[in-house]
Formats: structure tokens, sequence, C-alpha cells
């Protein structure tokens, strides 16, 4: 309510707004105007209205009451989404405009580039953003500071009435709303002395436990003391332990423990206890995406070495944040592909195929842990483990075709693996099972849920499925604790895979589409790629068994040649600035 009154006051577009309050802050991508058309104006009225109505002794009250531009969309029946038209409305394909809230006219969308905005970008880490961006002197800054100071003012004046602990007001808005940080932890990444004096120059209202927090030399809300994380309790007006669930294992708490063994850019090894060791994944590019680069390979290799000489007795690889890991790093790819630098390129591939087999036969076991995004790469990393812990809602995928690629780094080796498991047909590779793989892996599908991930391949049914996430690494870490026992390195594979003949139903089926304008050109050359390495290349056949490094090598090579075509370098360039696949 608060964004929707300041919106207009300070005369912000709603591409504008939107642009300021969902990624960027930590929100969801829908931000603001766009979370309200998909939601519906009427229901968010609705909402309003209650708040407003029921919450008669609220100091607040008045910022419920609705700006008159909503009760003038309301009247004319721009409802958003449901009725084609909101805040935000679609002109043509691809031509979206965007609701002027003076003239009430619809209009193209011209983002301005405010220095708020800029500086938030040249952070990689949610809460420098955020301390960032509110102490920048220009429109957007001051917008997103009023939001932030309200919204946190208000949820620290109900503290002892809404909830007995800033824990409890936290995880319900993360969980409610989908934000990464709760109201104080964004307090905290403000920072709080600079919080309370600027309100207190604003004449913004606070509780007399927040002020007084800096003058009794009290520096943030949450802190670690002795390696174990404590909230500030104004109760006691200090101090208290948070009393966490024994299934939650939290990366920063081993890091106060001096469990950090080694650091790196992307990822880090840590110490879990009991003789286990984990990766954490933490991209310095994209932590929200982590994408795998040479920092993150680095870490892998090293990791692999380190546990066996210390006698650990097994690895999980997982991390924090909203995903595990969605790929390789596109912009890595491309760079070496327009300076046709496919040497580089192949010994790139190559160590990441070698590492990820050296994963799959280390002398013990290894689990990984994963959440959220986990694709293209992120569903390589997690193939090449003797098991999966994944979270329930997570989103498992080898999306490679959608930017002109196929798997390069195991993918489609993983595949044939886990559905010969699956089918057990007897004879590993037979055509049934390659065109499942193939439908898999050539139309990109992503499982929406680990169940899901079951079903397509992804996962296994050896794997476990955890709806709470908080708890997957220490269910990861048990799991490496019970493979321990008597473990042996798995033995390498071979596939007898249906070869020319099966390659020949494919591209029958594939050219039928082109013709039907189902897909494109490139698209079956995607397609006949991803067929000659499904079926087992120019060693393929019923009668011939191929093993993995055969595999891998030919897969190393198509995804070479696919780098090599131009349209391909057009679905990668418009994948990193649109944020979706091109078709051509």
């Amino acid at each position: 309510m608060v964004t929707l009154h300041e919106s207009k006051k300070r005369k912000l577009s709603i591409e504008d707004v939107d642009a300021l309050t969902g990624t960027l802050i930590g929100r969801p991508k829908s931000a603001t105007f766009r979370t309200a058309d998909v939601v519906g104006l009427d229901t968010m009225c609705f909402v309003a209205n209650t708040a407003y109505n029921d919450c008669e002794d609220d100091p607040e009250r008045d910022i419920f009451k609705l700006p008159d531009y909503i009760q003038k969309m309301v009247d004319n029946n721009w409802l958003g989404q449901k009725t084609k038209q909101g805040f935000y409305k679609k002109i043509d394909k691809g031509v979206i405009h965007s609701l002027d809230l003076d003239s009430m006219d619809y209009k193209p969308m011209k983002k301005k580039k405010y220095a708020a905005f800029s500086i938030a970008k040249e952070n990689i880490y949610l809460s420098d953003r955020l301390n960032s961006v509110v102490r920048v002197d220009d429109l957007a800054g001051e917008f997103l500071w009023t939001c932030f100071a309200k919204s946190l003012a208000y949820s620290a004046n109900l503290l002892g009435e809404i909830a007995d602990d800033v824990l409890s007001i936290d995880n319900a808005m993360k969980g409610g709303f989908g934000w990464e940080l709760g109201p104080f932890e964004v307090l905290d990444a403000i920072g709080l002395e600079y919080f309370v004096e600027r309100c207190t120059k604003e004449n913004i209202k606070l509780p007399d436990w927040l002020k007084k927090m800096p003058k009794n030399n009290f520096k943030s809300i949450y802190k670690y003391k002795s390696g174990k994380k404590h909230l500030f309790d104004i109760k006691v007006n200090d101090y208290i332990q948070i009393v966490q669930n024994d299934r939650v294992i939290d990366y920063s708490h081993l890091k106060s423990n001096k469990m950090l063994i080694d650091k790196h850019w992307s990822a880090s090894l840590y110490d879990l206890g009991d003789g286990v060791a984990s990766i954490k994944l933490h991209s310095v590019l994209k932590p929200e995406l982590n994408p795998i680069d040479g920092s993150m390979m680095q870490v892998f290799a090293k990791s692999i070495d380190w546990v066996k000489e210390n006698n650990y007795k097994g690895l999980v690889i997982s991390g924090e944040g909203s995903n595990f890991c969605a790929g390789a790093n596109l912009s890595l790819i491309l760079q070496a592909a327009e300076k046709k630098d496919f040497e580089s390129l192949e010994t790139f591939i190559n160590t990441i195929q070698q590492i990820f087999q050296n994963i799959r036969f280390a002398d013990y076991p290894v689990v990984a842990a994963p959440y959220g995004l986990v694709l293209g790469g992120g569903m390589e990393i997690i193939g090449s483990c003797d098991r999966r812990v994944a979270a329930a809602e997570s989103y498992i995928g080898l999306v490679e075709v959608g930017v002109g690629l196929i798997p390069g780094a195991g993918g489609n080796l993983r595949m044939l693996s886990n559905l010969s498991k699956k089918i057990k047909t007897g004879i590993t590779g037979t055509l049934p099972l390659v065109q499942k793989a193939f439908e898999t892996v050539g139309f990109a599908k992503v499982a929406t849920s680990a169940r899901q991930a079951q079903s397509y391949g992804y996962l296994t049914g050896d794997d476990k499925i955890i709806v709470n996430r908080d708890h997957i690494l220490s269910h990861a870490k048990d799991m490496v604790l019970d493979l321990s026992n008597d473990y042996s390195t798995p033995e390498v594979e071979s596939f007898k895979l249906p070869g020319s003949a099966g390659r020949l139903a494919i591209d029958v089926q594939a050219k039928s589409m082109v013709k039907a304008g189902k897909i494109s050109e490139h698209d079956a050359l995607i397609g006949s790629k991803l067929a000659y390495v499904l079926t087992g290349g120019k060693k393929g056949g019923m009668f011939t068994a191929v093993d993995e490094q055969y595999l891998l090598d030919i897969e190393r090579e198509a995804f070479l040649s696919l780098c090599g075509e131009e349209k391909t370098l057009d679905r990668i360039r418009f994948m990193l600035t649109k944020g979706k696949p091109l078709r051509n």
C-alpha cells in the first residue's frame, strides 16, 4: 500500500516501480504492479478494504485507503490479467503498454536509468544492494528508502502485538510473500544505526526498544555469538539464542564455527561434521542462479582430492539462496564461440566432463542436495552423484536446446543411465528408451517438482524427496553416512544403442515436424546432433557396446559443432538479453 501511494506521489512510472521493487531488492520478479495484475485488482481492493474496515485501532489504518486511480481502474473493469488489462495491457504480440497514472492512458514503456538502479546492480549480494540503494540521493533511492522505512517501522511497532519475536515476523513475510529477507533482516542489511538515525530525522515513529538499541551498543537485530545465531529479544533487552530444528544445517552457522575449509569465488568447501564435507555453491557473478564457471570447477576438483586425502566419509553438494544451479555460464561460451576459440572451449567442456566423472567414480559417496532451479549443467552436477536428496519444490531439466545446444557435460549419458534403470528393459539403449530420452532432452522438458523429475528420469527411485527445504542438507549428510558403510565405487557402464537405424526413425519424425511448421530447420539440426549422441554415434548398434568415455566424446563434439552455428549464437544472445528462448 505504501508503494501504491508513493508511486503516484513521486510520479514514477509503472514499469520503473516494478523494476525497483522486484528481484533487485529480493522480492518476486512480478514486483508490485504486475503482481496486482496477476492477483486481480478486485481481490487487492477486497484485501485493502478489509484491513481498513476491521483494523480500526491501527495507527497506520489510513494507508489502506485505496488511491483514486485504483477506484477508477475498478470502475472501468481494468482488473488485470483476468480482463486483459490492468496496470499493463497487451497491445500486440510482444508489445505491452503500461498505464500512465496521471492521464490514465496506456503508453509504450520507457524505463528510466536511475542512479539507484545502477548502484544497486553493482552489488552482487542482496544485503549489499539494500545497504547501498537507500543511500542514493535520487528519486528512485528516496522512493525505496521511504517504502522500506515505513514498512520496517510498521513491523517494529507491531512487535509484541502481532508476534512475540522478530524471527516469527521475518519467517511469515518470507513464506507468505516470497521475500528473500524478512523486515528485520532487511533492517540489518540497511544498517540498524543508520536506519534509526534517519527515521528519527524524518519523524518516522519507531518503538522505544529500537531507538535505544544503538545507544546501548546493540549493532544489529541478529548476530552470531560463540558460533550460535541469536536475535534481539525485547522482553529481556538482550540477545537470546535461536533454537533451531536439529534437521537444519546452516552454512553461516558452520562458518561462524570455523567449519569453512576452503573458500573460492563461486564455491566453498565446508565441514559438516562426522567426517562429511560439503561444497556450497555461491557464484560471484550471479548468486541467484549459480552458473557453472571456472572457479566452481576448481573447488570441485580440489574438494574431490581433499575428501580422500583427509579420510572423510563422503561429500555433499548443495548451496543457499533461491536456486541450486541454472546451468553453465552462457556468457563465457558465447565469448569463446564469437572469437572462434573452440580449442579453449573444448578444454573447458572436457574439464567439466572429467570433473563430473571424477565425482561419479570417487572412492566415497557423493550426494547432491538440489533445490529451486536445477537446469542444464545443474542437472549434470546432480546426475554425476551417487544419490540425490531433492527439495520437493525443485525445477529440474536439461534445457540446452533452448539456447541452440545439447547437454555437453554428461547430461545425455546420465539420462540413458537413469532411464535404463527406470524402464528395465534388460537391454540398455533400446529404441523406446532412446526415444524417451530424446523427447525429454529434445523438448527441454522441465520437471516442476522432484516427484515429476523421477518420472522424467532426471531423478531415480533411490533418490529422496524432502518437503522442507531447510532439511535437505541434513538428510544428504545422513545419506552419505549410510552409503559410506561398505561403499564400493560404481562400475563403468556400457551401452548397446540402436545406432543409425535409431537415428533414421528420429530424423523421419523431425522432418515431418519441420514440414508441419512445428519446429524450425535449426531445431531439426539440433535434434539430429542429439539423436547422433543418444543412438551411439558411429559405433552405435545393437550388437556393439559403447562406453561412457565414448559417449562423452561424441557429446562434446556435437556441443562444439553447435557452438559454431550462427543461429545458436543468436539464441544464446537472445537468452542473455531477453531471458527467454528464441525460436529461429
